[in-house]
């Protein structure tokens, strides 16, 4: 199957939730042009951390015009999860379609079962910064804590999208 050359130099991959990450990646090279973590705002009920949407806004705004498509993982309510966690994930995830259809960027979902069985991965957060650390060596740095797997995981979905999209 030939490769669609892309018309934009980047591909958007996001890990969505409070945790999450956005990761610009281009296709051509290969190379990881950005990556970061979702702005936060304590502004939720009891002053808990939810996406500062304004700031979003403007940072998908500065990148927008050069993105050609952006893959983001779909993800949904599991056993185990209390419903606060699952409802703020359907408003993270939410919250950033919407503002990329606003935006007219093509949007892609994939479901994590999809996306990591291509890749040979399971739940294991070490295991994707693991895999984006041999992938994408000249990035690993950022990605050296546990808690930043969700940078490791949106450039995973940024190269998902590359491969497949």
């Amino acid at each position: 199957m030939e490769q669609k050359p892309f018309k934009k130099p980047f591909i958007l991959g996001i890990d969505p939730g409070l945790s999450g990450a956005l990761a610009l990646l281009n296709p051509t090279t290969n190379l990881a042009h950005k990556i970061w973590d979702f702005p936060l705002s304590p502004q939720g009920a009891g002053g808990k951390n939810i996406i500062n949407a304004s700031i979003l806004a403007a940072e998908l705004s500065a990148i927008i015009g050069d993105v050609e498509i952006a893959i983001i993982e779909d993800v949904h309510a599991m056993p185990g999860q209390g419903v606060t966690s699952m409802f703020g994930f359907g408003v993270s995830k939410g919250l950033v379609i919407g503002m990329l259809h606003a935006f007219k960027c093509p949007v892609f979902t994939v479901p994590p079962a999809v996306w990591k069985g291509v890749y040979g991965l399971s739940s294991n957060k070490d295991a994707s910064r693991a895999l984006a650390s041999k992938k994408f060596p000249n990035s690993s740095y950022l990605w050296t804590r546990k808690k930043d797997d969700g940078r490791a995981e949106a450039l995973l979905l940024a190269d998902f999208g590359r491969r497949f999209y």
